[in-house]
Order: C-alpha cells, then structure tokens, then sequence
C-alpha cells in the first residue's frame, strides 16, 4: 500500500493475473525447494530457518505451496 502525498488516501495495486497466485520471488522460491527436496527437513523447520537466517515469515501453507511449484 501506498499513501498519497496529496490527498492521505491508501492505494493498493492490483496484481496482473499472471503473478496474482505468486506468493514471493524465484529466489526465495527455489530455496524453499532445495531446502524441502533435498534437505528434507520438515516443512516447520524450513519456516523457522527462513526467519531465521533472511527474517523472512512464511506460513506453513506457502512453503507446501512454492514446493509443490
């Protein structure tokens, strides 16, 4: 969300539908991947190592998602 300097309103952007289902970037992504294909640890110790070691806070449910992609 942004402010407008103007006026005080909140805008929000719409995301184009191509990246609308995109929970983060292709880095972040693919780490997640390596971390939950090859590493194999459980899905709460992948969130626990993002915030961690990034200070990244993903939920549960986007870490099954980006490694199910």
């Amino acid at each position: 969300m942004v402010e407008c300097a103007h006026f005080g309103t909140l805008n929000r952007a719409i995301l184009a539908p191509e990246v609308a289902g995109h929970v983060f970037g292709e880095r972040l992504s693919a780490m997640v991947c390596l971390l939950v294909g090859k590493y194999r640890p459980s899905k709460r110790l992948v969130r626990d190592a993002l915030s961690d070691l990034l200070r990244v806070r993903l939920s549960l449910g986007a870490i099954a998602t980006a490694s199910k992609r």
